[in-house]
């Protein structure tokens, strides 16, 4: 059964005069719950990048405070709050310089941590471009979102299935069983780029006897890095990837994560057949 929340995106912008701001948090209000939650990017390089000015340490410090208020808050020092009238009694009014909340909204959910994820990549799409280690969780909620629309989150297997001690994020069923991973290249230094890729090309290697002998299945979706320098070692690490998958008589498949709506696809016109 669904639940119904309050959230207002946080945005910095140096000044009012500016017309330019940044989201760089989203207050959520839980009543059920009880809970008050300040979600902010895990890395704020972006900020920097946008506003080079800016004390990029003071300015993670201050995000932490305000992370720090919306936790320690007691619903019973406040049974019903209106949330803007909350707002303001954490924060204070706004102020023409400092961090700005926008309008409340309301919504409805599920699960916090599922509703956190789809809204993290939502609204801080643009802190992905910018990260320092790479996060597989923008491909991961890409797959979520088309397997909710499809209708077929009820027939994946989640809660992190595993091969030996190898973790998957999905699994589902047609005669085999197949694994669903996604791998993200997205990296700020190349070396890590084939670090990874040899990672899972001995993962594969280990479990090769397995996929025969139990009937299963990996797909792999990964993204590319965004530093175009990085491409080639990007489609040299792949290569070795897919020369590794056609060992396995097409049990081990790499998508790309321009690929995923055609799988989510094909997958949902299976099980609903």
């Amino acid at each position: 059964m669904k639940k119904t929340y309050y959230y207002s995106l946080l945005q910095y912008s140096p000044s009012l005069a500016l017309a330019e701001k940044i989201n760089v948090g989203i207050f959520y209000i839980f009543v059920e719950e009880q809970k008050l939650i300040l979600d902010i990017p895990n890395h704020l390089q972006r900020v920097k990048d946008t506003f080079p000015h800016i004390d990029l340490n003071s300015f993670k410090m201050n995000l932490k405070r305000y992370a720090q208020i919306a936790d320690a808050f007691r619903f019973d020092l406040f049974a019903s709050p209106d949330p803007k009238q909350l707002i303001h009694q954490l924060y204070g009014q706004p102020n023409s310089t400092s961090l700005q909340f926008c309008p409340t909204h309301c919504g409805l959910y599920q699960s916090i941590d599922e509703l956190l994820a789809k809204n993290q990549f939502l609204y801080f799409q643009s802190y992905l471009q910018t990260k320092k280690i790479a996060d597989t969780q923008h491909i991961l909620t890409q797959l979520e979102l088309l397997f909710d629309q499809n209708n077929i989150n009820r027939k994946l297997l989640k809660n992190k299935p595993t091969i030996a001690d190898i973790k998957f994020d999905y699994s589902w069923k047609n005669g085999a069983t197949n694994f669903i991973k996604p791998l993200s290249f997205d990296y700020q230094l190349p070396a890590y780029i084939g670090k990874k890729a040899n990672e899972w090309i001995g993962k594969i290697v280990r479990v090769k006897e397995k996929l025969f002998s139990e009937n299963l299945n990996l797909d792999f979706f990964t993204s590319p890095p965004q530093k175009i320098d990085f491409k080639p070692i990007y489609q040299d690490a792949l290569q070795s990837l897919k020369e590794i998958g056609n060992q396995t008589e097409q049990r081990v498949h790499f998508y790309e994560s321009k690929d995923i709506p055609e799988y989510v696809a094909n997958l949902a016109a299976h099980i609903h057949s």
